[in-house]
């Protein structure tokens, strides 16, 4: 029993550390979070959760379509690589973009 025990704990750890079924995901969090992060910072922090939200939803959409067979394992792989990409230069465009100067004159 303990045997058994251990293997799957071995297995549980072993999924972790593969680079495809762990890394994806975990950059896929870390860029939400970037932007809501944002969001809070600019005191737009509910429009940004809301955005937050519905990006994850996007992702967790793609197991739908795996289990219904629209999808492969290999295309939900690449579908969320491409999401966190794109969420990922999002939240780094505004971090980064310059503010607009705004020129005041006195009299």
């Amino acid at each position: 029993m303990l045997e058994n025990v251990a293997k799957g704990v071995n297995l549980v750890y072993s999924a972790f550390l593969l680079v495809g079924h762990f890394s994806i995901p975990l950059l896929v969090h870390i860029a939400i979070s970037a932007l809501a992060g944002y969001g809070l910072a600019k005191r737009l922090g509910w429009q940004f959760y809301l955005i937050a939200s519905f990006l994850h939803g996007a992702t967790n959409y793609s197991t739908i379509l795996l289990q219904k067979g629209l999808m492969t394992g290999v295309q939900v792989e690449i579908y969320i690589a491409v999401l966190a990409v794109a969420i990922s230069a999002t939240a780094l465009w505004l971090r980064w973009r310059q503010p607009k100067m705004v020129v005041q004159e006195f009299q």
